[in-house]
């Protein structure tokens, strides 16, 4: 095809240019179609048969017509339908982002939206938030392994933790060891949050034997709106008719979502 014009416009239409294979063809505003889509076909198909490039001729995105496929950022060869290049540090470099605005009022299987908080949707239908936070974030843990006693009815507090100011879902979980020093008598322990007034878990048991350490164990799910909060380890003498010994006492905080 050397011989052969890439652009031939008929006498009738004004003919403006004809270009050789090897020429490059210059637009002023623009380029439309006057019927139908506007269609841009290579001669064959390859993994780089279209390629878009800055003023330098620097490659910014190619498109692989064998397999249907296209690349944006770079000149690399795209193993995806739609494969993004790495971003960079820099401001404004980042590989993809979604302007925040408005989501579906019904929601599309396989839709990824943004309006502040990002969602999926799956192949039922169903819309979730996407959690940004991971599993097991502000992991935290206290513990107080000596025993310590009381033959108080009221509550005596052995371990806190105090949290920093969060947000998000977390579980709290405590465990000590808790016996009473006369048979038959009950020895108390429970999870409090002091700082919104509430019992967590709570644990009563009734001691066959003296002195002989029983667990005391449990958890709870706690929502944070960004503020801190304490939990303390709590045990009391159910009655204050004997007394109570806690020790091996720990709490342990982590994010579920």
């Amino acid at each position: 095809m050397a011989d052969e014009k890439a652009l031939t416009i008929d006498t009738a239409k004004k003919v403006v240019a004809q270009v050789d294979d090897a020429d490059t063809l210059l637009v002023g505003a623009g380029i439309r179609s006057n019927v139908g889509p506007l269609a841009i076909k290579p001669e064959a198909n390859s993994t780089a048969a279209i390629l878009l490039t800055n003023a330098a001729g620097t490659t910014l995105a190619s498109v692989d017509t064998t397999n249907g496929r296209a690349f944006i950022g770079g000149a690399s060869v795209p193993t995806a339908r739609l494969h993004v290049g790495a971003g960079a540090a820099a401001a404004n470099s980042g590989a993809v982002k979604l302007t925040s605005g408005t989501i579906l009022t019904v929601p599309e299987a396989g839709s990824l939206e943004y309006d502040g908080t990002w969602y999926l949707t799956n192949g039922s239908g169903t819309r979730s938030p996407i959690s940004l936070g991971t599993f097991g974030d502000n992991f935290q843990n206290v513990a107080a392994e000596a025993t310590t006693t009381t033959t108080s009815a009221v509550f005596q507090s052995k371990v806190t933790l105090t949290t920093p100011a969060l947000t998000g879902t977390y579980r709290v979980a405590f465990y000590c060891e808790i016996a009473s020093g006369t048979a038959n008598t009950r020895a108390q322990a429970r999870l409090f949050n002091s700082t919104d007034a509430t019992e967590l878990c709570f644990s009563e048991t009734r001691m066959s034997l003296a002195n002989l350490f029983a667990c005391a164990t449990g958890f709870q799910y706690v929502t944070f709106t960004g503020a801190a909060k304490s939990f303390i380890v709590q045990f009391a003498s159910q009655g204050g008719v004997a007394t109570v010994s806690c020790r091996r006492a720990r709490i342990e905080f982590w994010r579920v979502s």
